[in-house]
């Protein structure tokens, strides 16, 4: 992902990556998270959202930006990161 893209693409991960995502969003354990770690000292700070649809139906936003975060949710933040940069992403037409 080093030129931008515009549109919508779609890859798909291993079921290694797969199983690795799921664990890490378990050790998080997301639903207890807080909706917003946006440190409003760092104005200019980039900000990004993530959601996660559970089994069960519900989902759970969480809006993020430069500062402290749960360690496991940082975890969870970095293999999302480093994951979407190795993927063979193929555009949809």
């Amino acid at each position: 992902m080093d030129k931008p893209r515009e549109g919508t693409f779609k890859s798909k991960i291993s079921s290694a990556n797969y199983d690795k995502l799921i664990t890490l969003t378990d050790m998080a354990n997301v639903k207890s998270l807080s909706d917003s770690y946006i440190d409003k000292r760092i104005m200019d700070a980039s900000k990004s959202n993530l959601r996660v649809y559970f089994s069960d139906g519900s989902k759970k936003d969480i809006a993020m930006s430069a500062g402290e975060k749960p360690k496991n949710l940082t975890a969870l933040i970095t293999f999302i990161d480093e994951l979407k940069q190795k993927q063979n992403w193929q555009k949809v037409n």
